[in-house]
């Protein structure tokens, strides 16, 4: 059942993909659109999706920041989404050096353009002028960067947001504008493994902007693939105290990742520790079985059999058909000597999955707790038929065998002492065959 939770990085990781996160430096530029029409930037990559930007039949400049297959994932003019494929086309790139900015003719009017190039040619026309206030510089500045993310020059872009910030301290928005660059640039790094470099940039855009729940959720995604849950839950947790209307994405994260920190908890037998993570999961996602059986695991582990037997049964009734949930609270029942119990709850795992190793072998064990040697015969030989080489079952089979050996005289009977010993065997053999299961590991 962990298997599922390999999921979580990629859970984690698309997060921020709402955010203009530039991933490459392809460039499109608009076709197939009617004269007076304009193509649409949806926010999903369909038809129906709300329109988040409309883009000029003439432009060129969008940046490819994701996927694109029917659909392309692309900013254009400080706006990201999704532009149907059929009415974009990837502009060449030159190997070469790139040209040098065009002369401005009209530096303020070209500055204050939506053209990216003329953009680009005007406000560095201002900037090298060195006659602008500093007021006026920082929007000149401002601007140039606004036409570096539409090339996808992230570097640029932020050497320049940068400079208006501290031509500007007192202005916010320049403020949250350097945050928002420092966020993308952020999630360029772990394309090449940097993930350093991304949780540098991620802080340094949380440091501008300690709002900037994107950036928390983005830190949180690199510190998972760091392999740091307890960082990654504190940035989501931070995440989602200013989550702006991404509760719910943020929350599921949030229970997913404490799900896996308790995983972690309890594989190491940090018992306590892995109760506290997974309570936080449930909080956050009551509805997932799932979570009440492994804080059952726990529970039973700490010794703490009644909220274990709870934890189960809160499972079973959330999904009837939580298999690992009739065998742990089975397990826990065989172990109090409620053999009846036991029986049911795996007779109710194996009615839903008749191939289950485990509960077939711990319904083997508990059958010769009951002295039902045809029923565990049964069992055990069922495991073999899905593992021939399964050593438990082959040991239960040679148990009850040498039991019955001994029981009817059959095996050598020379004398009261080979039966002794041989019984003697088949005792040390009961104790020593255990195998391990959610975690756990049982012994007959």
């Amino acid at each position: 059942m962990f298997v599922r939770l390999r999921m979580l990085v990629a859970l984690v990781a698309s997060l921020t993909a709402a955010s203009a996160l530039a991933q490459s430096e392809q460039l499109f530029s608009v076709v197939g659109v009617a004269k007076g029409d304009v193509l649409n930037m949806r926010a999903e990559p369909n038809g129906d999706a709300r329109v988040v930007g409309r883009i000029p039949r003439s432009a060129s400049g969008i940046v490819r920041i994701g996927d694109c297959n029917d659909w392309c994932h692309v900013r254009y003019d400080g706006k990201v989404g999704w532009v149907s494929r059929r009415h974009i086309a990837e502009i060449p790139t030159r190997a070469t050096r790139e040209p040098p900015v065009p002369v401005s003719i009209d530096p303020v009017g070209d500055c204050n353009s939506e053209d990216t190039p003329r953009r680009l040619a005007g406000c560095s026309a201002l900037i090298n002028s060195g006659d602008l206030p500093s007021p006026a510089l920082a929007i000149a500045y401002s601007r140039r960067s606004d036409a570096h993310l539409d090339l996808g020059k992230l570097d640029a872009a932020l050497v320049d947001r940068t400079k208006a910030a501290e031509l500007a301290p007192d202005d916010t928005a320049s403020g949250l504008r350097l945050s928002r660059v420092h966020l993308q640039r952020a999630a360029s790094w772990p394309l090449s493994g940097k993930l350093d470099a991304a949780l540098k940039d991620y802080s340094d855009a949380i440091r501008v902007d300690p709002a900037n729940h994107e950036a928390y959720a983005g830190r949180s995604s690199a510190y998972v693939l760091k392999d740091d849950y307890d960082n990654a839950i504190t940035d989501l947790r931070s995440a989602l105290a200013h989550h702006h209307g991404q509760k719910t994405v943020y929350e599921a994260a949030l229970a997913r990742l404490c799900e896996r920190r308790g995983i972690q908890h309890l594989l190491e037998k940090e018992l306590d520790q892995a109760i506290t993570r997974f309570t936080e999961a449930i909080a956050l996602n009551a509805s997932r079985d799932e979570l009440y059986v492994h804080r059952a695991s726990a529970y039973g582990l700490n010794g703490e059999t009644e909220l274990a037997l709870k934890g189960y049964s809160e499972a079973i009734r959330i999904n009837s058909d939580n298999v690992e949930a009739y065998i742990g609270r089975g397990e826990l029942h065989r172990r109090r000597g409620a053999l009846t119990e036991a029986l049911t709850n795996f007779d109710e795992a194996i009615k839903r999955q008749p191939s289950h190793f485990a509960a077939l072998m711990f319904r083997g064990l508990t059958r010769e707790d009951t002295r039902d040697s045809d029923g565990a015969i049964a069992d055990y030989q069922a495991v073999l038929k899905l593992d021939a080489t399964h050593r438990f079952a082959k040991a239960g089979l040679e148990r009850l065998r040498a039991h019955a050996a001994v029981s009817t005289g059959e095996a050598a009977a020379p004398s009261a002492s080979s039966k002794k010993k041989a019984g003697e065997r088949t005792k040390s053999q009961a104790k020593q065959e255990c195998f391990v299961f959610n975690g756990q590991t049982f012994c007959n």
